[in-house]
């Protein structure tokens, strides 16, 4: 029987370990079996006639990892020829047995016991971290015992790389964590061991690229690991600044910013390295992103961290605030302020590219994100714009922090577009109202998504076009209590939806792609009416206190949350409404000054 001709399910659970005599007779005959080696990146030629008994190291397929231990048939790789390619992730040694002996050798009740240990992936793949400082300084060592604490693992010396069989067990244990200088990477052999490399450097100590890094770079790009780099520094700093100048002439898959005695920040880089990462996505809804504020303090007081925050529309302008390091009450009012009390979808303009003006959306930008960066904010982020020039979203993941809100902000006919090196990009949600997708494609474990807008609706007007209600009577419903009011297809009803055609589509795939959705009930809100700041944002709190307190401990342990909420929940306070007065004082301030002389009459 030839084990291409099994049935074979990749949707079920990798079978258990084979039995001691069938790995005894397997380990006999690759002792006396051909060896083959391949350095990482090769993309081995397997024989369709042999099976492989991974030695050391780890080869992989898509999202499949064999490591060591692992029986590979090479038949069913030729096989499945729209499967990715088999490509090997770290030096790896494979025992070649032909498949007349290996079936000459076991007795006819293991055949299939044999067929579901080469069908099954190894065991949940762990990685090597290899830490390497950059500079001498004590902070670097102190972090790197303070990582390998947050992965539960013990920091090892550099010689440990030296015994692959101790490496490889370590590793069916769990993550390892080696603590790596720049003398034993002379001849780069212990880089062939390590899967993700971390050059760990105080952000004060300069950007220059040292000795060992141009070693690093001088290898092929095949063969080195993964490169990310983590930037400590000092707990007052309020924001990093200058990460480009870092990542420039360097060739990253990744980077982190940590200020020292945060252990928050060493325990987001873990999880985000090991795959483990919890990344919210918000979704656009103009003023209905008041709900994403109260989401965030729902999380927070449950314990659930956020180790990537993303975003469309006015999700992904709330997204960049939460990445810069807001805190709730930060969130509440910076929203509150600049969209409810004065929002600059109020200004009127000539309607030449929008009916508000662009200097106001602009000042709001500058003055919620200033000149921050986004490579400098302290939890990774991205937001998702329309590029009308290629018909293409675009993600932004670098420049500058207010030019991509701007960008994933600008509705169509309500905010002039924002150019970019040529390019006209207007709100995201004309193609993906929320990014879940894009955030899965970032490589965290774990979606967390908020959609404010509800699904389209099929409801309609109830009525035909020749009952159409006249101009005069739809403005007397407006302004009186005793005409009767009727719904209309209004400029901004038209806009709204007209602009989410696109997005209808992929809606329910982007929803179905989150692990946990939270859809916070609108009630009267609107997306277009800038009004009651307050009771969307406790509504969207309230209903996500109600969600995750119905959490089941499988999704707590998913979602990396307690077993229960830090603390007790806390109404949201509310903002005092001082629009009016401030308008008032702003119409006292532009009345031309009156000098008035006053004469005291004498009485008489």
């Amino acid at each position: 029987m030839h084990l291409s001709s099994l049935p074979l399910d990749r949707t079920r659970q990798p079978a258990p370990a084979p039995d001691a005599p069938l790995r005894s007779r397997i380990a006999a005959l690759a002792e006396a079996a051909e060896h083959v080696d391949w350095q990482r990146g090769d993309e081995p030629s397997l024989r369709d006639d042999a099976l492989y008994l991974v030695v050391r190291g780890a080869v992989a397929r898509g999202d499949l990892i064999w490591s060591a231990g692992a029986l590979i048939s090479g038949a069913d790789w030729l096989a499945e020829s729209e499967s990715p390619k088999p490509r090997v992730v770290r030096r790896t040694r494979c025992a070649v047995l032909p498949m007349d002996a290996a079936y000459a050798a076991i007795a006819p009740a293991q055949v299939f016991e044999l067929a579901a240990w080469v069908r099954s992936p190894s065991q949940q793949h762990q990685m090597c971290f290899g830490l390497l400082p950059l500079t001498d300084a004590s902070t670097c060592r102190e972090w790197a015992v303070e990582f390998a604490s947050a992965l539960n693992t013990p920091l090892l010396p550099a010689h440990a790389l030296d015994d692959t069989e101790g490496l490889d067990a370590r590793r069916a244990d769990g993550a390892v964590v080696v603590s790596l200088s720049a003398e034993p990477l002379e001849n780069m052999t212990h880089l062939e061991e390590v899967d993700t490399l971390l050059l760990v450097c105080p952000a004060s100590a300069g950007h220059a690229v040292r000795a060992v890094e141009e070693r690093i770079w001088a290898m092929p790009q095949a063969r080195r690991p993964r490169v990310s780099l983590v930037l400590l520094h000092e707990p007052e700093v309020l924001h990093p600044r200058g990460t480009r100048r870092w990542l420039k002439p360097r060739s990253l898959e990744s980077h982190y910013h940590c200020r020292m005695d945060r252990p928050e920040d060493t325990a987001r880089v873990s999880r985000l390295v090991s795959g483990r990462g919890v990344g919210l996505v918000l979704g656009g809804g103009g003023a209905l992103g008041a709900g994403h504020v109260g989401v965030f303090k729902a999380l927070g007081e449950h314990g659930i961290p956020i180790d990537f925050f993303g975003g469309t529309s006015s999700g992904g302008g709330i997204a960049a605030q939460m990445a810069s390091g807001l805190n709730f009450d930060e969130l509440s009012k910076a929203n509150y302020e600049h969209f409810f009390e004065s929002s600059p979808f109020r200004r009127l303009t000539l309607p030449i590219m929008a009916l508000s003006p662009r200097e106001g959306f602009d000042a709001v930008a500058h003055s919620l994100y200033g000149r921050l960066d986004i490579e400098d904010l302290w939890t990774p982020f991205f937001c998702v714009s329309t590029n009308l020039t290629r018909s293409a979203e675009h993600i932004h993941r670098t420049g500058e922090v207010w030019r991509a809100v701007r960008a994933t902000t600008a509705v169509p006919a309500f905010a002039a577009p924002f150019v970019d090196d040529g390019d006209v990009l207007v709100d995201g949600g004309l193609l993906c109202n929320l990014p879940t997708r894009q955030m899965r494609a970032m490589g965290v474990g774990t979606v967390i998504a908020v959609d404010v807008l509800p699904l389209p609706s099929d409801a309609g007007l109830g009525y035909d076009d020749n009952e159409m209600p006249r101009l005069r009577d739809v403005i007397a419903g407006r302004v009186t209590l005793t005409a009767e009011q009727r719904r209309v297809p209004s400029i901004g009803y038209v806009l709204s939806r007209a602009t989410a055609l696109g997005d209808a589509s992929s809606r329910s795939e982007c929803r179905e792609a989150a692990d946990l959705l939270f859809t916070p009930p609108r009630g009267t809100a609107r997306a277009h009416n800038f009004r009651g700041f307050d009771d969307i944002l406790a509504a969207g709190y309230a209903y996500a206190c109600t969600r995750l307190d119905a959490l089941s401990p499988e999704e707590r342990r998913k979602l990396q949350a307690p077993a229960q909420k830090l603390r007790e929940p806390a109404v949201p306070k509310r903002h005092e409404p001082v629009r009016r007065r401030r308008n008032l004082r702003r119409l006292l301030n532009r009345l031309p000054k009156v000098s008035v002389d006053m004469q005291v009459k004498p009485k008489l």
